[in-house]
């Protein structure tokens, strides 16, 4: 198969609730089909204890650069390099993509985040979140502090009205330090999914051009 033949590939953290509540196979054959996105083969991961796999978590991390998207590319037709390479994920999953990005800085090309569950302390190590959150103030900590390029594309989306909101637009800096390029939508919902479903447009069609050109706004 020619090099220009093979798809880029989306892995989608909560995959089964995305499909549910988002109507994401419905969104990617609506964007392939009016070609404002390209043809790309996406895959739908579901956790087992979420809150646990999830939360910055290096087990999670292994299984999608060690073992998941090694085996997907040595199965299918795909671009075998960074540029070919997203992770996606809402709340909790946004973290656990972002997490997978820094733990292998340069093999993914692109990171789709959706009201990322950013918390942090500014002073000291306490906060609200409880020990569920413990995990993801450390990690958001360390890259608040020292951030590193991992990716070249990141997309941010996140509700005006959702309880995350400030901390996602004060992440907006530490991004564009992680990334070439970072696209940020704020839309008038709340962490919903109704919300992440109508963001769908604007980040595929820029994660991943398709023929005809959506006019981001």
């Amino acid at each position: 198969m020619r090099r220009e033949d093979r798809l880029p590939l989306l892995v989608v953290h909560d995959g089964g609730d995305y499909l549910m509540h988002a109507s994401f196979a419905t969104v990617l054959d609506n964007l392939m089909d009016k070609r404002l996105m390209a043809d790309c083969v996406v895959a739908f991961t579901r956790p087992g204890d979420r809150l646990r796999e999830y939360g910055a978590s290096a087990a999670n991390s292994r299984f999608l650069t060690a073992e998941l998207v090694p085996q997907l590319e040595r199965s299918l037709p795909l671009r075998s390099e960074p540029a070919g390479r997203v992770l996606a994920g809402a709340s909790f999953g946004a973290i656990a993509a972002l997490s997978a990005a820094v733990r292998a800085p340069g093999f993914y090309g692109g990171l789709l985040l959706q009201s990322a569950s950013f918390l942090y302390t500014v002073v000291g190590n306490e906060h609200a979140g409880g020990p569920v959150f413990d995990p993801v103030v450390r990690f958001v900590n360390a890259i608040r502090a020292q951030p590193q390029p991992v990716v070249e594309q990141i997309f941010l989306s996140y509700g005006a009205f959702e309880p995350s909101a400030q901390r996602n637009l004060a992440m907006v800096d530490v991004l564009r330090r992680m990334a070439d390029e970072v696209r940020v939508v704020e839309s008038l919902d709340g962490h919903t999914w109704t919300g992440w479903r109508d963001r769908l447009l604007d980040a595929l069609s820029w994660l991943f051009p398709g023929e005809q050109r959506f006019l981001y706004p």
